[in-house]
């Protein structure tokens, strides 16, 4: 399957789950209260917390390694890989266990919320796991699938603990909770069936995941201070209902991040290919038309917005709308930085997520806390685009030559085509 039907399959997938969320937004908004909204963004940041460390980098080494393995030896790597899920979610437990009034008091959640969490980031790493093979095995359709039944499952259950309940925001909790339990169960038998789950071990994996995988924990912990620091922030200086409200412009500027990750998903794999058979130029063809989608995305982002908090957002979360556009323009450059990153892993130089991430952390930390205590509050979305933009220019510098190279080529390229239809007439030859 060519890159542009998988990458339509994966978007469209994608925004067809977004769009059943926001087609749901008049209920939501209507039956959850700002608080609500609150408790439901923070529980979500504590399973973005927890599922970096059961991953470990191992979804950036299987694409980069997938090409390489055979069938016997990919059920060895998958059931190696696991151990670093199983050992995360055993540390998670025993965390809550003896330090559950810490965290709670951290988090903002209590402590029958924290063991959901724990719980929640099981079932989730095993549905992230099967996208990523789907992804590798370009089985788009099966993604798409298993995807849109997901938020189906997540979003009906949702509506009937919410509309006939009255459970608030543990019916959202409620929903996230069964529709990943059920994909969860499909997935092991899927892996069962397929031979993935063994008691197969590999020395060699173990050693590379863990080698590779290391840095990636500041680096997943980089990425979980950039999307969330800033919700702990207004939690603590403005209470629940302030993150209610600001939470509902990033949902909505996450369309964008939607798209990028949508992309990458069909482009990793792309991409490596691509650099092993020295198609640069494919390559560079496909980043300009990423780069053109996420720019008309946010422009569209910025003009349909005001429209739909008019018609379909309920009034008490209208301050929301202020924040959409910098939090988009925020995940415009973490989309940028993704394509940066593909060539970080390609080259296998993830120590230098190091220097990226810790520097990365203390920016997004200090510029938080300084602007957030403030009570302007646009200020806060300031703060969230200033973090990702730093990201992006500090993996730019890394990779300064490498662009500056392509820039450079990306000129040459048109110089020759321009040179040649305008000159070819004529006689000229374009030096070599």
């Amino acid at each position: 399957m060519n890159l542009v039907k998988s990458f339509s399959i994966y978007t469209i997938s994608g925004l067809l789950s977004k769009a059943l969320s926001f087609l749901l937004l008049p209920f939501f908004t209507n039956h959850l209260s700002q608080s609500d909204y609150g408790v439901i963004t923070l529980f979500s940041n504590s399973i973005y917390f927890v599922l970096p460390f059961m991953f470990m980098g191992i979804g950036e080494t299987l694409s980069v390694e997938y090409n390489s393995l055979t069938a016997k030896e990919l059920p060895r790597f998958i059931s190696t890989s696991l151990i670093f899920s199983i050992i995360t979610f055993i540390i998670s437990l025993f965390s809550i266990l003896f330090f559950g009034t810490f965290l709670s008091m951290l988090t903002g959640l209590n402590i029958k919320l924290l063991y959901l969490v724990c719980i929640l980031s099981g079932f989730n790493f095993f549905v992230e796991y099967v996208f990523i093979i789907f992804r590798n095995q370009h089985k788009s359709l099966h993604f798409a699938l298993l995807s849109i039944s997901k938020t189906v499952i997540e979003l009906s259950v949702s509506i009937y603990l919410i509309g006939q309940c009255n459970q608030g925001a543990m019916g959202r909790i409620n929903g996230l909770l069964i529709s990943s339990g059920v994909c969860f169960v499909i997935i092991l038998i899927y892996f069962f069936n397929k031979g993935y789950l063994n008691s197969s071990f590999s020395k060699n994996w173990f050693i590379i995941i863990l080698k590779r995988g290391l840095p990636t924990i500041p680096f997943f912990f980089m990425i979980f201070i950039l999307n969330n620091s800033d919700n702990y922030f207004i939690k603590f200086f403005h209470g629940n209902k302030s993150i209610g409200v600001y939470a509902l412009a990033c949902q909505i500027a996450l369309v964008v991040n939607l798209i990028s990750s949508s992309f990458m998903m069909s482009f990793y794999p792309f991409f490596y290919k691509s650099l092993l058979d020295k198609h640069h130029n494919k390559i560079l063809r496909v980043i300009f038309v990423y780069i053109f989608i996420i720019i008309l995305s946010i422009l569209l982002l910025f003009v349909f917005s005001p429209l739909l908090f008019k018609h379909f957002i309920n009034e008490k979360f209208i301050d929301s709308l202020q924040y959409v556009f910098l939090l988009s323009l925020g995940q415009m450059w973490w989309a940028f930085f993704l394509i940066i990153l593909s060539y970080l892993y390609y080259k296998k130089e993830n120590t230098k997520l190091y220097y990226l991430s810790i520097s990365s952390i203390i920016f997004t930390i200090t510029i938080d806390y300084f602007i957030i205590k403030q009570h302007d509050s646009i200020n806060w979305a300031w703060a969230n685009m200033l973090s990702f933009l730093f990201c992006f220019l500090f993996i730019s510098y890394i990779y300064r030559k490498q662009i500056f190279f392509n820039f450079i080529f990306i000129i040459k390229q048109l110089f020759r085509f321009n040179f040649s239809d305008a000159n070819r007439k004529r006689g000229f030859k374009l030096p070599d």
